[in-house]
């Protein structure tokens, strides 16, 4: 029988492409994620005040109507939300994206690679970032 992790890592997939949304979430749930899935920044806000901080980390698309992938990163770090953001997309200069950048098109095995090693290195910084914390 297969390992199955007890608790999976929630990741919340921003892109306003339904096609994108969908080959992510596959992509990510095929590899054991828990998936949530935002058409927008502001809907994306919404999931996030909804499963109550829950999500690990999420996949955003730099492009996107009522409110992009940038503006979304900055209201995380305004509302201290400490969630890690993956933008992927097709920016005009790759040196303004806020954050760690997978450019699109990308394969599923890359996206998924990508999230679990973004996931590992907020795990080896958690450990200093809560001592450091304490007085």
């Amino acid at each position: 029988m297969p390992y199955r992790p007890q608790v999976a890592h929630t990741i919340l997939v921003v892109d306003d492409e339904p096609a994108a949304r969908r080959v992510m979430a596959r992509a990510l749930s095929e590899s054991g994620f828990r998936v949530l899935l935002a058409r927008d920044g502001l809907d994306a806000l919404r999931a996030i005040g909804e499963d109550g901080g829950a999500i690990d980390l999420v996949v955003t698309d730099l492009s996107m109507p009522h409110m992009d992938g940038r503006v979304l990163a900055a209201q995380l770090v305004a509302h201290e939300a400490h969630v890690p953001v993956l933008f992927v997309g097709t920016p005009t200069d790759p040196r303004r994206v806020p954050g760690p950048f997978l450019p699109k098109p990308f394969s599923p095995l890359v996206l998924s690679a990508r999230v679990r090693a973004l996931l590992a290195e907020q795990a080896r910084s958690a450990p200093a970032r809560s001592a450091d914390s304490h007085p």
